[in-house]
Parts: structure tokens; C-alpha cells; sequence
């Protein structure tokens, strides 16, 4: 497309000389008596030169019969090319938005999930900054520090028999239950790791203790909540939490023989 429309534009300017060149040392068109006859046109022979100032100084367009054969072999004129690329340009541009779109659709829940918990990040980073979350870090260092001084599992109480439950918060709660279930594995010959999370002790105890797997399962993910994040969802389900207590006051207490795993 570059060469032919350089081509077109050089015939444009330069065009090839016409006629017949005069001999060395003959006069220029002289229009005496013996002078040579003028053209048709009345104008006499130029040379190649004479020809491109010509076309320089504002000359007329180069006929049919002197357009270059590069020019006149073009088989896609110069417009055509040009509308050809930009229909291919649009073309691949539709086909990427199409593709695109196809798998925002396909993967719409992942993109959610990966939203808010960009959303969850960025708002308890800027809670910690400003020291918005400072009575979640005070139950936090209040369960770290009774970590330090476990106590003996007769010493904790089943806030459900005592009416607690009706005057302690979800995380007070939840907290609470951990540190007794904590002091009960112990008694039990389960040390709990320190770097160990609830959700990997609580699963630890469930492979063990299968009967009070989905209730040791419901209290880690609690914990998470209480202990790490804001607070409890509101509304949620208490109820494992209760059984828990029965099953451990049970088995503290001989009422029920705990069935380790094998």
C-alpha cells in the first residue's frame, strides 16, 4: 500500500520526458527562418528535466500512456485497502468484547466472591488504622491472656443452664465455649498446639470424637467470627453450641462414655 502510493504520487510530480532531446550544441527552439517546425501543440520538444520543472512549476497531470506500469498493474486501490483493515480492526475488536463478556458471565460468582472479600480487607484495614476495631482487639487479648491460665473444664459453666446465654453477646458466648472446650481436650490427652487455628483443633476433636463432629464444626466457624472478625452474624444459629455443652458436661461427668475413633 506504502510503494504504490509513494509510486502514484512520484508519476504525479516527475512524469516521464516526452519528444525527442536536441543534439549537443544546437540551438535552443529558435523561431527564425530556418527553425525547426513546432508540435501540433505548438510547444517544442523538452527533455527529461525540462519535463520535471514542468511538473514542479504547476505542469498538467501525466496522461494515461505515461502512468507507471507499478501504478497501472495495482489490482486493490489504495480506499479498499483501507476500508479491508478497518473491517478486520472491528471485526477482532467484537470478537474480544464477545469473549470477554462471555466469561465475565461464566465466572460472574467467582468475580462476586473475590469483590467482597477485597471489600472485607480494605474495611478492616481502615477499621485497624483508625481504631475502629478496638473492642474486637480487647475480647482478643482477653481470650489470649485466659489461653495463658487454661483452667480445669469443672471450673467453666454451661451458660445455657445458668440463663448467661440470655445476657451474654454471641461473641462472649462462642468465646467462652472455646476456652472450655479447650480445658476439656486437655483433660481428654489432646494438647491444643499453638499454632494451631480453631478450625484445624475443632477438626482435630471431630476426627476423634465423631459424635460431636458437625457441633465442633459450627463452634470453629463461630470462633473465626468472634475472635478475627467484627462480630457473630446476627441470627445465627446457637443451637450447636448448646448440644456441645451437653455432650462435654456428659462425658466430664461419666454420664456418657465418649467412642474415640479407631
Amino acid at each position: 500500500y506504502r510503494l504504490h502510493q509513494a509510486s502514484e504520487y512520484a508519476s504525479r510530480i516527475g512524469p516521464h520526458g516526452t519528444g525527442r532531446g536536441r543534439a549537443g550544441g544546437e540551438p535552443q527552439n529558435a523561431n527564425g527562418p530556418g527553425s525547426a517546425p513546432a508540435s501540433q501543440d505548438n510547444k517544442a520538444p523538452t527533455t527529461g528535466d525540462q519535463s520535471q520543472s514542468q511538473a514542479h512549476s504547476g505542469g498538467s497531470r501525466p496522461t494515461p500512456d505515461q502512468t507507471s506500469p507499478q501504478e497501472r498493474s495495482s489490482p486493490i486501490p489504495a480506499a479498499g485497502v483501507a476500508r479491508i483493515y478497518s473491517w478486520f480492526r472491528n471485526l477482532l475488536i467484537l470478537g474480544g468484547i464477545i469473549l470477554a463478556s462471555w466469561w465475565v458471565y461464566r465466572r460472574c460468582h467467582l468475580l462476586l466472591e473475590i469483590a467482597r472479600s477485597l471489600i472485607a480487607a480494605v474495611r478492616q484495614f481502615f477499621q485497624d488504622l483508625f481504631s475502629l476495631g478496638a473492642a474486637v482487639k480487647q475480647t482478643v487479648t482477653k481470650a489470649e491472656e485466659r489461653k495463658r491460665r487454661p483452667n480445669p473444664f469443672a471450673a467453666y459453666e454451661s451458660p445455657f443452664l445458668t440463663g448467661k446465654d440470655k445476657s451474654w453477646s454471641a461473641e462472649e458466648l462462642v468465646l467462652y465455649s472455646y476456652e472450655a472446650l479447650q480445658a476439656w481436650a486437655i483433660e481428654q490427652g489432646i494438647q491444643p498446639q499453638p499454632e494451631q487455628t480453631a478450625r484445624e483443633f475443632c477438626r482435630r476433636l471431630g476426627q476423634t470424637y465423631p459424635d460431636a463432629g458437625p457441633e465442633l464444626n459450627r463452634l470453629a466457624l463461630l470462633y473465626g467470627h468472634a475472635a478475627y472478625g467484627l462480630a457473630v452474624p446476627t441470627g445465627s444459629d446457637l443451637e450447636p453450641v448448646r448440644k456441645l455443652w451437653h455432650y462435654l458436661s456428659a462425658v466430664a461427668t461419666g454420664e456418657m462414655i465418649a467412642s474415640p475413633a479407631s
